[in-house]
């Protein structure tokens, strides 16, 4: 917007042809878009996508094969059907052998890690995946007059006045339970 209201459309204006103009204008455009908007390429690194994946060794590869052909074969039968029943059982079977790939990828990348701390975490960041977590609320907690707090320091100091008087009060609280009370459980 900045770089069109600068621009002197005289030219364009001087220009006859409605074809000319046309393209004239596209030019501008074309360049101011570029002007603002550059193409910035960058290099995505194969390691990280890698290290999440697995290697499908020979026998997943023939089960995935038998899985999809069996798939379209059975997608349309009852679940009695023994076609069907194929199906289901390769598809727990599938999945048993992508559950032992991936534990087997997790041990193999820990026992070769120098960091074994970083490499575990790692691992458990990537399964948990992305979340949108809730934006923080500041806490509210009602003090000893039944007011709302919102403040987070008065939020905390009302907590550690807690904390702090928990063992005074319950010293002064005289015990339920008697000693004769507590040898006939016993």
């Amino acid at each position: 917007k900045y770089y069109l209201n600068k621009e002197n459309w005289a030219d364009l204006y001087s220009l006859t042809d409605l074809n000319a103009k046309f393209e004239l204008f596209l030019s501008h455009i074309d360049y101011y878009f570029n002007v603002c908007f550059p193409l910035v390429r960058r290099k995505v690194s194969s390691e990280s996508r890698d290290k999440c994946r697995i290697k499908l060794d020979g026998e997943a590869i023939r089960v995935r094969e038998q899985l999809r052909s069996s798939y379209l074969e059975s997608k349309d039968l009852p679940s009695v059907h023994p076609l069907r029943q194929r199906y289901l059982g390769l598809k727990k079977l599938y999945r048993e052998l992508i559950l032992k790939l991936k534990s087997d990828s997790v041990a193999k990348r820990l026992r070769t890690s120098s960091n074994k701390t970083k490499t575990l975490w790692g691992i458990v960041n990537q399964s948990r995946g992305s979340h949108d977590f809730k934006k923080y609320q500041k806490p509210k907690i009602r003090n000893n007059l039944g007011e709302v707090v919102n403040d987070p320091s008065e939020v905390c100091n009302i907590f550690n006045d807690y904390f702090l008087n928990v063992g005074d009060k319950s010293n002064k609280v005289p015990p339920n339970i008697s000693s004769s009370a507590l040898s006939t459980c016993l």
